[in-house]
């Protein structure tokens, strides 16, 4: 079990050398874990995750490495197109010795709700425990990409960019979708950070019916994030359980 004083970094992402290539054009990608996009690149660890795929054209493959390999990936694609790369980890379990603590994580992630539910289903104060998995996702345009768009992959949090990120005009909001085990999820903050300016934004929150309205006002990339936290009942030996998803692209 992890202490947050060591596992402050919240944002977990994928990133690309280049988030626009040519067919058969070898970008690696690396795994990140930081804050303000800012971070320390992870290596392939193959149990560490559940899936990490990509999908261009409609059909998924699975990413392979060995272990300890840094960049974590190494892509060339065929084809044209707007590649969706993925990766879904296994839960970590850390532990918030003190409540100050918890509550500023809530705050900083637009989970202020959870205070006082945290409170009234009879947590405790101190050392309290939460299992988390990643659902990250990277856009990658290859050559003439256009007319595609992002789609769902089955992760069981995911930001999906109703409209291609590669295409977007200056004044233009990108729309999104934020769907948890395949169904719209309303009311979820999202975060946003521009790698330019390296400023973390509390966004637009989801409707009911999971969509959203993303104003991306800088060139660059752009990383978005949001986090599902779900209380759980015994015999669970932990108090919460979250789902963290993030979506990365460029705007050219």
């Amino acid at each position: 079990m992890q202490n947050t004083a060591s596992v402050k970094a919240h944002e977990f992402w994928l990133y690309p050398e280049k988030f626009t290539v040519q067919k058969h054009e070898k970008n690696p990608i690396t795994i990140r874990i930081g804050q303000y996009f800012k971070g320390e690149a992870w290596p392939y660890l193959g149990d560490s995750f559940y899936s990490f795929n990509y999908t261009l054209n409609g059909k998924k493959i699975p990413i392979r490495g060995i272990d300890g390999d840094d960049p974590a990936a190494v892509l060339a694609f065929e084809s044209n197109g707007l590649a969706v790369v993925t990766h879904h980890t296994r839960p970590i379990e850390i532990e918030f010795k003190e409540w100050e603590k918890f509550k500023t994580y809530l705050e900083n992630e637009g989970l202020e709700h959870r205070i006082p539910d945290h409170l009234r289903f009879g947590f405790p104060k101190a050392n309290i425990t939460e299992q988390y998995v990643r659902c990250a996702k990277l856009l990658i345009a290859v050559e003439n990409n256009s007319k595609q768009k992002d789609q769902f992959t089955g992760m069981p949090l995911e930001l999906i960019a109703e409209q291609n990120p590669f295409t977007l005009k200056e004044d233009e909001k990108l729309p999104v979708r934020l769907l948890h085990n395949g169904k719209p999820l309303g009311g979820a903050r999202i975060i946003q950070i521009s790698k330019r300016s390296g400023e973390r934004t509390k966004g637009p929150t989801t409707g009911a019916d999971g969509r959203a309205m993303v104003a991306i006002s800088e060139k660059g990339p752009w990383l978005l994030n949001v986090v599902h936290l779900i209380p759980q009942k015994a015999p669970s030996q932990t108090h919460w359980f979250s789902l963290w998803a993030s979506l990365t692209f460029e705007k050219l």
